[in-house]
């Protein structure tokens, strides 16, 4: 009965060992596992921040080409206004001078007029 209860303890500690065993390698492989998941997770939040940075940038470009765009628009306004300003003040000029000279030929013609009668 000895060489009995000697196998049987000896099975016992070979199964008992090739449980642990078991359970050593399950734990690593968890391990693993959690490494993996969370080297993932780091991986997916530098890439969605990396989209989101671009996506800023591409923004900023935007309104800083729209902000150009929009000063190049008020500059020609601008000029556009100062041309019509200016054409408006030679016509007024030329009105006048237009005035002055039908007034002057007025006059002369009173003045001489006046002479002959």
């Amino acid at each position: 009965m000895r060489k009995q209860e000697q196998s049987r303890l000896a099975e016992v500690a070979a199964e008992k060992s090739h449980y642990e065993d078991r359970q050593r390698k399950l734990l690593e492989e968890q391990r693993n596992l959690i490494q993996q998941q969370a080297q993932a997770k780091a991986l997916m939040l530098r890439h969605g921040d990396e989209l989101a940075r671009k996506r800023m940038q591409t923004d900023h470009d935007a309104q800083r080409q729209h902000n150009v765009e929009l000063v190049k628009m008020q500059e020609e306004s601008s000029i556009l206004k100062e041309q019509a300003r200016k054409a408006t003040e030679e016509q007024i000029q030329a009105q006048q001078c237009q005035t002055e000279k039908e007034r002057a030929e007025i006059e002369q013609e009173t003045i001489r007029v006046k002479a002959m009668a």
